[in-house]
This record gives C-alpha cells, structure tokens and sequence, in this order.
C-alpha cells in the first residue's frame, strides 16, 4: 500500500509500476463482488489477480478510487447508489429491492 500511495499521490517515480498491486481492503473487495469483477466475498488473492487483468500497466491505481467507492457509497448496509458513480454500471445497483417485512 505504501508504494502504491508513493506513486500515485506523489507521484514517485518507479522503474515499472505492473508490479505494484491493488490493496485488496475489505472495501475494494466489497466493491469488486458487487460491480461482477469478482464472486461474492472474494478472496484478496482473486482481487488482486481481476486488478492486474483489469490494469496490467499499473494494477495499484484502481486502489484509491475503488476505495473511496467502497467507503462512501457501497457501505455494507443500506448502500447509496443512486450517489454512486458506478451506479450505471453495477449489476447490484440496477437489482430490485429485496421485500420489507412487516414484522
């Protein structure tokens, strides 16, 4: 995570940048199972592997913005998506509502 912040925030300059991985946290795996990248509860290791399919030159930049979906939008509970700007894209966003119950 470290390296990843170096290059992209200050933009430190690396030899190549297809090593450096995406820091599977519990909110960019959240975010990866419920836009399809990945399955459900995804392991880090299938996370990391879908990021460098994904973004083979720099795996690691999908990090922040992954992140900061999983953190202010795609919350465990009650997700926002309608403020999310994956929103188009998202197979769970475009799910129905599972029923209310009454009790």
């Amino acid at each position: 995570m470290a390296v990843n912040i170096l290059a992209r925030e200050f933009k430190i300059k690396l030899a190549d940048y297809y090593s450096v991985d995406i820091s599977a946290d519990v909110q960019v795996c959240r975010v990866f199972a419920r836009l399809g990248l990945c399955p459900p509860e995804p392991r880090v290791e299938q996370v990391v592997y879908k990021a460098r399919s994904l973004y083979p030159q720099f795996p690691g930049m999908m990090d922040s913005p992954c992140w900061e979906i999983g953190e202010y939008w795609c919350r465990p509970e009650n997700p926002q998506c309608s403020a999310c700007y994956m929103d188009d894209l998202c197979p769970n966003a475009r799910a129905p509502a599972p029923p209310v119950s009454n009790r």
